[in-house]
């Protein structure tokens, strides 16, 4: 009899690892975002597929008469699935074509909001269809002036909203001169707001900390007459200002207007911060000796 129970377990957990693999699969091939009011938010990377255009000469209505993935094999494809942390072909010259759809199953129309979280990408054409089911096109990233986002944020943020009881499909035309990674992530109704602020502490307290460590070497500077501290103190301000340039910050609230400044701020800071620590390392090996 004990035998007999043993086995059953056995069975039941068997069937159970069974049944979850098959939602887990059934979760992999969908192929579209779900939205209802359970939804959360997430990474979009298992929901979009990529084209490369290397000529940069594609439209949308190109794109859209491609060869679709459900007619054709996946090795005849033009679309490929994107790895899901996003999009990432490194430095390119090539423009990437995006496309991604979003399903509302309740009753009424729900909000979300679309998210770049690479803030340093030159030009990003985002096309939604409208309630007629006409695509309209938008323009943002660090070649555009920032006083053009439609959302006062660091990254490029797009607020959609889906009818209820409609799938609608999305497209994003990307080509830049920095590297080409386009994580996309999706923000159900007000979920964006209560990150914009998580993410204002966390920038803030790491920001404090340099700018400490900044004040602490200005002060030795003033105190202890070594040139050594003003190479340190040149070293955090740009680390700061390196910093602020790739995650979006000073592109939002510093030269918002900048455009060409904002392609060329980040590698002269990092570059110049590398001259800051050689002369750093010079004083310090002169002082041993």
């Amino acid at each position: 009899m004990k035998r007999k129970i043993k086995s059953e377990e056995l069975c039941s957990i068997i069937c159970l690892l069974l049944l979850l693999a098959s939602q887990l699969s059934l979760a992999s091939t969908q192929d579209y975002y779900v939205l209802n009011e359970s939804s959360q938010h997430e990474n979009l990377g298992i929901y979009t597929q990529y084209l490369e255009d290397p000529q940069g000469n594609l439209f949308l209505e190109d794109v859209m008469q491609l060869e679709d993935n459900t007619t054709a094999s996946e090795q005849n494809s033009p679309w490929k699935p994107t790895p899901p942390d996003g999009l990432a072909k490194g430095f390119t010259d090539s423009t990437y074509w995006l496309r991604f759809s979003v399903s509302n199953t309740t009753e009424k129309s729900i909000r979300w909001y679309l998210e770049f979280r690479y803030p340093i990408l030159d030009s990003i054409e985002f096309f939604s269809p409208d309630e007629q089911g006409h695509y309209q096109k938008v323009l943002a990233g660090d070649a555009i002036p920032f006083e053009q986002r439609a959302i006062d944020y660091r990254n490029v943020v797009f607020s959609r909203h889906t009818p209820a009881k409609e799938t609608q499909t999305f497209y994003a035309r990307v080509s830049t001169t920095s590297s080409m990674f386009v994580p996309l992530h999706i923000w159900p109704e007000d979920t964006f707001f209560h990150e914009v602020d998580r993410v204002k502490l966390l920038l803030g307290v790491l920001y404090g900390i340099v700018i400490l460590a900044l004040l602490i070497s200005a002060v030795n500077t003033y105190f202890l007459k070594d040139m050594m501290y003003i190479w340190l103190s040149g070293i955090f301000v740009c680390f700061i200002l390196y910093l602020a340039g790739i995650k979006g910050v000073a592109f939002q609230s510093i030269w918002p207007n900048a455009l060409y400044w904002q392609e060329v701020s980040i590698p002269f800071f990092m570059t110049l911060s590398w001259v800051f620590c050689l002369l750093s390392a010079i004083r310090t090996r002169l002082s041993v000796d």
